[in-house]
């Protein structure tokens, strides 16, 4: 829906979420064509890689254009974090064998220099091999000089090394080392957090190998599983994984650090392979086309699966991606963009997903305060306000998107009164209907279930937090300013008219009022207004008694369009994105005159104040400074 769109602008696009970084795009990895296409320097690219293709570059002229020998087609490199550079050169007509005499003139001039390797390309063709090692037209490179590989050092905990590694040169690597150290420095510190309770980590993707060494040194985890398709990768993995075997980190080696190569398409069974164990905190890594199909999925089912660490070079991929995964019940609780391939069409980031909180929302307000385009909205993920939520196989409340659950107590109550008994039965069988929807919303440990009543009684209020057990309740305080005054019976019944001509109205509505409307709606509204009760803090406290996160949004007015357009943003991004929610800046509604408190005890009171240095001494016209002496005295007084 168009939330998600939004969401992944908006999270890409604040400046407070995004690492950033004194380089940006390919720094450490760049590939070069020789000969008569050679690009020449790139300013993107660290002086070291621009100095060994200039090299190249010129032994390739000095080598006749493959007039005497192969012909030069192109160098890709690879500079490792200590200084070291691995080099695999496409040379066509090239053989296992032939002489190479620009390797003494290539180790002389690029001391830096520590491995080679040529990788032939047909003759009588401008083919290349293909670049990934999984293809069949892949070519394996042939070793010249040094191994088939470098050394390179994971990214580490600040001021730390990180942990050497194998790395051949068609293996994923890094491609720019600062913008990995800020990526990893977000998710060392969201392992760390969750260590205690997740005992295993499982990575899947190419970088799977490195970034479990390195969060394995850290953090001993019980166990540790990654995954990939790609045959160089995974020997690298295995190989790395035996360089530290027998370390207090990795003291089982292959046995605490289970590597396994898979299928391209095996990645969603090694998600579902984790059912049954601990819990889990999994890392996983993109393409450029999203996760591998079904992964998503998995993910979604597997309760084991208490996190996910999500590395994305790919931003156009994840509306569809969490519109699967917060439906299944994760919100983005973390997230950091990064520099990494800035210059791209791509975005790339870091983000962490968590279980949500169980959670209830309550809208309290009058009629046509907007409560059901609300959830119309929150439900569809913003594609539709106006449609009636059809109810879900086997429910009695109703879906969307699986978002959110809502239960419309008005449409129920117009399907109940075809029932025998009259309004009173009717009216039973609609509140018995909810109480099983709550009941059976309890049962799903990340539901967020919606009632859409006007919620007035406090003690109707207080049975359906019983009935569910939230971990959060959300208030939503819809037009309550001045419910008793003269004026707002003549505002809601305008409101109520207005929706009663519009198209979209449903038809549970347009049945009701018309039954109403023969007796005059004018009673009927004013004794909606006259019982609806709202929370005082007596309320929130009973709440928060109960280990109950409070969330309270209100608009004191009957919202307009806009406010109603804000509000479903806000709804959203807090059981969606609480990382954006905490950040952003609220909207402006109109406010309520007598806003409840949250209070949750009798304690001290706290004043956190927050100043710049320079609006604190700066001076308006009556020349003291805005914050000083006689400011600070008056807090523990008048406060």
């Amino acid at each position: 829906g168009p939330l998600f769109e939004r969401l992944i602008g908006a999270l890409h696009g604040h400046p407070k979420l995004h690492a950033g970084t004194t380089t940006s795009a390919y720094r450490n990895k760049a590939s070069y064509l020789l000969g008569d296409e050679f690009p020449g320097q790139n300013p993107m690219c660290d002086p070291v890689l621009n100095r060994v293709a200039a090299c190249l570059q010129r032994l390739a002229a000095a080598a006749g254009g493959g007039c005497e020998g192969p012909a030069w087609v192109q160098v890709d490199l690879k500079l490792t974090r200590t200084g070291d550079v691995g080099v695999k050169l496409l040379l066509r007509g090239y053989a296992a064998g032939d002489p190479t005499p620009w390797l003494a003139t290539l180790l002389s001039d690029c001391h830096e220099v520590k491995s080679v390797c040529v990788q032939p390309c047909p003759v009588g063709s401008k083919e290349k091999p293909a670049k990934s090692p999984w293809d069949p037209r892949y070519v394996d490179p042939i070793p010249v000089h040094g191994p088939p590989y470098v050394i390179e050092l994971a990214p580490g905990p600040e001021g730390c090394p990180g942990v050497p590694f194998r790395l051949s040169h068609d293996a994923f690597s890094e491609v720019n080392s600062s913008a990995e150290d800020a990526m990893f420095k977000h998710v060392f510190k969201w392992a760390a957090k969750l260590r205690s309770e997740c005992p295993r980590l499982a990575l899947m993707g190419r970088n799977s190998g490195f970034y479990g060494l390195a969060l394995q040194r850290e953090l001993k985890f019980d166990e540790v599983r990654g995954c990939t398709h790609c045959p160089q990768t995974a020997a690298d993995a295995e190989a790395s994984i035996e360089m530290h075997a027998g370390t207090d980190w990795l003291p089982g080696g292959s046995e605490t650090f289970k590597f396994t190569r898979i299928s391209k398409s095996g990645f969603f069974t090694q998600m579902k392979a984790l059912a049954g164990g601990p819990p889990t905190i999994v890392h996983v890594t993109n393409n450029r086309h999203g996760l591998a199909d079904g992964v998503v999925e998995a993910l979604a089912e597997n309760s084991v699966i208490r996190a996910v660490v999500y590395n994305s070079c790919n931003h156009k991929c994840l509306p569809r991606e969490w519109t699967q995964l917060c439906a299944a019940g994760f919100e983005v609780v973390e997230f950091s963009s990064s520099d990494l391939l800035a210059g791209t069409e791509f975005d790339s980031s870091i983000f962490l997903l968590l279980r949500r909180p169980r959670t209830l929302i309550l809208p309290i307000g009058p009629p046509a305060s907007g409560k059901s385009a609300l959830a119309r909205g929150l439900a569809s993920a913003g594609a539709a306000w106006g449609e009636v939520i059809e109810p879900r196989k086997g429910s009695a409340a109703s879906r969307g998107s699986d978002l959110v659950e809502v239960f419309e107590r008005d449409r129920r109550f117009s399907q109940e009164r075809a029932g025998p008994g009259g309004l009173r039965c009717a009216k039973a069988r609609t509140h018995a209907a909810l109480l099983a929807a709550l009941d059976s919303a309890s049962r799903q440990t990340s539901s967020v279930f919606y009632v859409d009543s006007t919620n007035g009684a406090c003690s109707a209020r207080a049975a359906y937090r019983d009935a569910l057990g939230p971990e959060r309740v959300v208030f939503l305080l819809l037009g309550l300013d001045g419910l008793q005054e003269d004026t707002a019976e003549q505002a809601v019944l305008q409101r109520v008219l207005e929706r009663h001509r519009s198209s979209k109205c449903p038809a549970h509505e347009l049945r009701q009022w018309e039954d109403v409307a023969r007796d005059g709606l004018g009673p009927k509204i004013r004794r909606l207004l006259q019982a609806v009760e709202a929370p005082q803090a007596e309320e929130l406290r009973a709440a928060g008694d109960r280990s109950e996160a409070i969330e309270v949004l209100s608009c004191g007015t009957l919202p307009s369009e806009g406010d109603l357009e804000a509000l479903v943003w806000r709804l959203f991004l807090l059981i969606c994105c609480p990382v954006l929610y905490r950040i952003e800046d609220p909207p402006v509604l109109p406010l309520l005159r007598s806003a409840p408190a949250v209070c949750l005890g009798d304690g001290p009171r706290i004043a956190l104040c927050f100043l710049t240095s320079q609006r604190a001494a700066s001076r308006p016209s009556c020349g003291s400074p805005l914050w000083n002496d006689v400011a600070w005295e008056w807090l523990p007084g008048g406060f």
